[in-house]
């Protein structure tokens, strides 16, 4: 059996990818781990020295790095106003990492005016300043997470290692390719998350795999197991991602193995695709 790396790298090559990457993190369904995933990956690709922005779609990742729930009525009036610049609404974590809340209040209240909707526009555009977004979205295809699976330049769905998730994601990744443009389906990848055995997670994850290919012929990159730990439960007593607090605790070393894999190689395409669109892509789309 194939370990992660070695799987990663049979299905990412190429140099690495210019500008700015998004990668939108989701679920079929709750529970699965989205949220910690989303935040460790985030911050695993900060201590690789990368800029990243996370954008709490779902206004949950907040708590879990140790943040207060500032009242931010004011600061969406005073942003799309022009009063404050994006940097000033970004929300520094105590770990360091950057996030965007309440972003759906944000389009919201610049939806109705054309004037917030320019200003909107072009301050988001300043994200193209960052290497990586991380979009946590809500479980499932929703009208709000929709959006920002089509901006998206990759998709990671993570699942449970067990039969019902497994089918939950098929259904998921049928949904999407109905409801979005063939040209705006991103890179699709998937991690069996809260793993008791690799065997029995690589293969569900296999059976998935092979399902998407055979009935929706479409392609989804395995992109690794990661095992229930015991420091990933500690680490969101304390707030702090388990690739700070115990970056040498089995979850944080396969997170870290997925980050590394993203942050050294473009995934794979083939030869007469273009790069990805980075930040006009996904403005253009969630907007």
């Amino acid at each position: 059996m194939k370990d992660q790396a070695e799987s990663l790298r049979q299905l990412i090559s190429g140099q690495r990818s210019s500008g700015t990457v998004v990668i939108a993190v989701s679920s079929a369904i709750t529970g699965c781990g989205v949220t910690t995933f989303a935040v460790n990956l985030a911050a695993s690709l900060m201590l690789h020295d990368k800029r990243v922005v996370l954008l709490d779609i779902s206004d949950t990742t907040f708590e879990l790095l140790g943040g207060s729930i500032p009242n931010n009525e004011n600061i969406v009036i005073n942003f799309l106003n022009g009063d404050l610049k994006l940097q000033d609404i970004l929300t520094q974590t105590p770990v360091g990492l950057k996030v965007l809340r309440h972003t759906e209040v944000i389009k919201a209240t610049a939806a109705s005016d054309k004037k917030l909707n320019d200003q909107l526009q072009k301050e988001l555009t300043k994200l193209g300043e960052a290497d990586y977004i991380i979009a946590h979205l809500h479980k499932g295809i929703t009208k709000e997470s929709l959006p920002y699976i089509a901006g998206a330049d990759q998709l990671f769905l993570i699942s449970d290692p067990d039969i019902e998730s497994v089918r939950d994601t098929y259904g998921m990744v049928k949904s999407i390719l109905q409801r979005v443009k063939n040209d705006l389906i991103p890179d699709t990848y998937f991690v069996m998350n809260k793993s008791l055995s690799d065997q029995l997670s690589i293969s569900l994850a296999e059976r998935l795999r092979k399902g998407v290919q055979k009935f929706l012929d479409f392609h989804i990159t395995f992109a690794g197991t990661i095992p229930i730990d015991e420091a990933v439960i500690l680490s969101k007593k304390t707030g702090n991602p388990v690739v700070v607090q115990s970056p040498h605790s089995s979850a944080a070393l396969k997170i870290e193995e997925i980050s590394s894999q993203i942050v050294r190689y473009t995934l794979k395409k083939s030869d007469n695709e273009k790069a990805y669109s980075g930040i006009r892509k996904f403005i253009d789309q969630i907007l």
